[in-house]
């Protein structure tokens, strides 16, 4: 199951592709044939991956609520990561985070692929989605505002960020890998 947006493919990560992430990342590149990105994975996403993984061996409906890796549609690259943390079943809320190759900043790719997951997880049956960045990251700040994130809170300099389900339609191409 991918999200393909008018510029990426954002694959979920997979059990195989976590464990050879957490093992050896260049196995990574070379079983999938892609370009090599020294900024990557990013420290964020090797914290997650050992308890997202566990997740994953534990219940397979885990895939696609956590990690998914952001890749560039025409020239395959990794671009960076956008997931899941912090599923709440009771309130049926997401915790959004994502990280840009700083190389691919400032071209609109976290936009992009946040607007693209957030659809997804919408026509999934989630009714919020939270996010939270520094007061200092205004590119974040935009980014959220951008898709439609209202700041509800600030917490010792972290802000606090919320998307409300509405009625979406299936506008998001989903594929099956």
């Amino acid at each position: 199951m991918d999200i393909e947006s008018s510029r990426l493919i954002i694959e979920p990560v997979t059990l195989d592709d976590g464990q050879m992430l957490i093992r050896n990342p260049m196995e990574y590149y070379y079983s999938h044939q892609i370009p090599y990105e020294l900024d990557w994975p990013h420290d964020s996403l090797k914290v997650l991956l050992p308890l997202y993984l566990e997740d994953l061996e534990n219940d397979d409906k885990a895939l696609g609520y956590g990690p998914w890796i952001i890749k560039d549609k025409y020239k395959g690259n990794i671009i960076g990561e956008i997931g899941f943390n912090g599923f709440d079943d009771h309130e049926n809320t997401l915790e959004l985070g994502y990280q840009i190759i700083e190389k691919y900043q400032g071209a609109g790719y976290a936009t992009e692929a946040v607007e693209a997951i957030c659809q997804w997880a919408f026509y999934q049956g989630v009714k919020k989605i939270t996010a939270c960045c520094d007061k200092e990251n205004k590119a974040s700040q935009k980014v959220l505002k951008h898709n439609g994130f209202k700041k509800v809170g600030n917490e010792k300099g972290i802000l606090i960020y919320e998307k409300l389900r509405k009625v979406y339609e299936k506008n998001y191409q989903s594929t099956n890998s």
